[in-house]
């Protein structure tokens, strides 16, 4: 398995120092160039909530220190930090996808911490990131990162391709990982129900509303502001209503029947239910689930797919388990920590990301 293991990647690092590097960065115009270039790709990463906790410092051509933001650590949705961890996986894999189109590899070394911390002070070292040349290729083509897209919207009721669950399934085995399918119509509309009742359930614990009310951009000049959050417009629903669900959910909630019509609305057509299943447990996992999950959405954006994830029903767990007593859940296969919808539609909008200016420091 590429760079994940963390055992080897010591080894790895050793033997890829040892090679040349005669003329490696002659095209760089200034020290850290291709840093900044392969961050430019990696900013479009996605995130949990789109909080980008990611910050990168330049120490040299081949190296970089990899931080996060404390304060763009969600604790109450994400308690061990384990899907904010793996949004930190995401972002180093799409800097080394970017970076083998230039024959180089990024070489990962991890800190001793088990967790990501909300309630520190100042960026913390999340990795040491070493550039190497590599012989090593890639089939995905960096421009993907930049076409990946979250789709919020109705879905068109096609299934997607065999070949293409064929290949995600051959993916997951690669990292360790198990991805299952489903089309099965009645199972799909028992998910979504329970997405939606999920949502509303969270909405009235106040912890979670506070938390995620800082995460929402319910104007075009707040999103613009921010460049990070939640937008409005990406989740197919006004501002004002998007306010008044984290701050007044309460009015939602006596008028659930109405709001969860609605919410099924937003994803009527979907055709195509999956779930990845596997060690989801400790910082490793965590790192390694987000590469898979990274290259597995590229993948899709292939075949111009979406991706929505059910969020709601992955991380609370009363509703997880009730997934997974639906669809009689074998626990051998390890955790079950991703649940998703894929399909065709019209293509939504862009969520903004941070510049690149924003994310080195």
């Amino acid at each position: 398995m590429k760079r994940r293991n963390f055992l080897a990647r010591s080894g790895l690092f050793l033997t890829s120092a040892c090679l040349p590097v005669t003329n490696l960065w002659a095209e760089k115009s200034n020290p850290g160039v291709i840093w900044k270039e392969l961050v430019d790709y990696a900013r479009w990463c996605p995130s949990p909530h789109n909080v980008q906790p990611w910050k990168l410092k330049i120490i040299s051509d081949t190296e970089a220190h990899l931080y996060y933001e404390p304060k763009r650590t969600p604790i109450v949705v994400d308690e061990t930090t384990a899907f904010t961890s793996a949004g930190m996986g995401m972002f180093i894999e799409c800097l080394s996808i970017a970076a083998f189109q230039k024959g180089l590899d990024v070489i990962e070394t991890h800190d001793g911490h088990d967790r990501m911390y909300a309630d520190r002070q100042g960026y913390q070292l999340f990795a040491t990131l070493n550039l190497a040349p590599t012989s090593k290729n890639t089939e995905l083509d960096p421009g993907l990162i930049m076409d990946r897209k979250t789709s919020r919207m109705p879905y068109d009721d096609k299934l997607v391709p065999a070949d293409l669950v064929e290949r995600l399934k051959a993916v997951a085995q690669q990292y360790g990982y198990k991805f299952h399918y489903s089309s099965d119509k009645e199972l799909i509309d028992y998910t979504i129900n329970l997405n939606n009742e999920t949502i509303l359930e969270r909405s009235m614990h106040k912890p979670t509303s506070e938390e995620m009310s800082e995460w929402i951009r319910v104007t075009d000049e707040q999103a613009r502001k921010s460049k990070d959050g939640l937008w409005y417009k990406c989740m197919g629903v006004s501002g004002r209503l998007f306010y008044n669900f984290f701050h007044h959910p309460e009015r939602y909630f006596k008028r659930r029947k109405l709001v969860t019509k609605k919410l099924t609305r937003q994803v009527k057509g979907t055709r195509n239910l999956a779930w990845i299943s596997g060690p989801f447990d400790t910082k490793s996992d965590w790192i390694r689930a987000g590469a898979l999950l990274q290259r597995m959405w590229l993948e899709i954006t292939k075949d111009k797919v979406y991706l929505l994830p059910f969020g709601a029903v992955a991380t609370y767990k009363s509703a997880l388990v009730q997934f997974q007593d639906r669809i009689n859940y074998d626990h051998a296969d390890g955790e079950l920590w991703f649940i998703l919808r894929m399909g065709f539609s019209d293509e939504p909008p862009r969520s903004l990301r941070l510049d690149t200016r924003d994310i080195l420091i």
